[in-house]
């Protein structure tokens, strides 16, 4: 992959080339969601792949990251935004480095009079990490062991154990967690995932909120059925999906397909969460199954978890 990044806020991308093997799709992903982030870090909202000669694998990979086709190139805003729509339309509007058709795309979709969730969750994919506060989109707090948390998607858990997560579910952008179907309190999707990390022996920094996901999909079916579907994500083997059924095949379970995940530099801790949680809506964590809480309850804690602070739109 070659970049330019001379331009204060914009990095053009005019090549992109990789090997075909059964990784090079999940290579990709993971370049580019570490590219977004990067980007984000460094205040240049614009990403362009300028390529003319991009296989058709790197067009889906761009598609299923936020990219939008704009004057034969590929375009993704990436902005460190967390505010509401009209924020969000004011910032669109005023913006001098947004290309136009990518501009008047995402305005376009805001004044839509039939604006829904599913929409508003297109718009956050292709803002990402921006947040728009009052989409409508559902939030829970999930929790989750460490020992999966390492596997799935906090590499910074992974020194902390004799052993490693596997290559290539590092590189994945999409995973699935597999919980019980009882108790899921009403999750369903598109939403947003707070993961907390519950207590677990030999692990550090546990009983915190330390990442936040994109929830795509909550599918409920018979154990054996729903391993096959998603056996290509993952960490699981079969005996580890026996431990949620009592060995019953059949016996339904639920599968949480997520994506984009973002770690926390400053996890929050348990007794944070509580506090926030209290203050915001009275009531307590539930840490045993998921919990939705509202809009208000997560932008504080990913302000916190993200450094950002507490006054900024941003």
């Amino acid at each position: 992959m070659v970049m330019d990044q001379s331009d204060d806020y914009e990095i053009i991308t005019p090549m992109i080339r990789i090997s075909k093997t059964k990784l090079s799709g999940s290579l990709l992903r993971y370049m580019f969601l570490q590219l977004i982030l990067s980007c984000t870090d460094k205040q240049k909202e614009v990403i362009r792949v300028s390529d003319y000669c991009l296989t058709e694998e790197i067009k889906l990979v761009l598609y299923e990251l936020g990219f939008t086709p704009a004057n034969g190139h590929w375009v993704k805003l990436n902005i460190d935004f967390i505010g509401k729509v009209n924020e969000l339309i004011t910032y669109l509007k005023t913006s001098k480095i947004i290309p136009n058709a990518l501009q008047k795309t995402l305005y376009d979709t805001l004044h839509s009079s039939n604006l829904e969730r599913y929409s508003l969750f297109d718009i956050e994919r292709r803002i990402w990490p921006g947040k728009i506060i009052d989409s409508r989109i559902p939030i829970y707090t999930v929790p989750i062991k460490p020992r999966w948390a390492l596997e799935l998607f906090d590499e910074n858990l992974a020194g902390q154990t004799f052993f490693s997560t596997k290559e290539e579910i590092i590189l994945l952008n999409e995973n699935v967690y597999y919980r019980s179907s009882r108790n899921s309190r009403g999750i369903s999707s598109p939403s947003r995932i707070l993961w907390y990390v519950s207590d677990g022996k030999g692990y550090q920094k546990t009983k915190h909120i330390r990442a936040c996901s994109l929830l795509d999909e909550v599918i409920v079916e018979p154990a054996k059925q729903l391993f096959k579907k998603f056996e290509r994500l993952g960490i699981y083997e079969w005996n580890n999906i026996e431990g949620l059924t009592g060995k019953d095949p059949q016996k339904p379970i639920m599968a949480i397909k997520f994506s984009n995940t973002e770690l926390f530099p400053n996890p929050i801790s348990l007794t944070e969460y509580r506090r926030i949680l209290l203050e915001i809506e009275g009531k307590n964590p539930v840490l045993q199954s998921p919990q939705q809480i509202s809009s208000q309850t997560f932008q504080s804690i990913y302000k916190i978890g993200k450094n950002i602070p507490a006054r900024s739109s941003k």
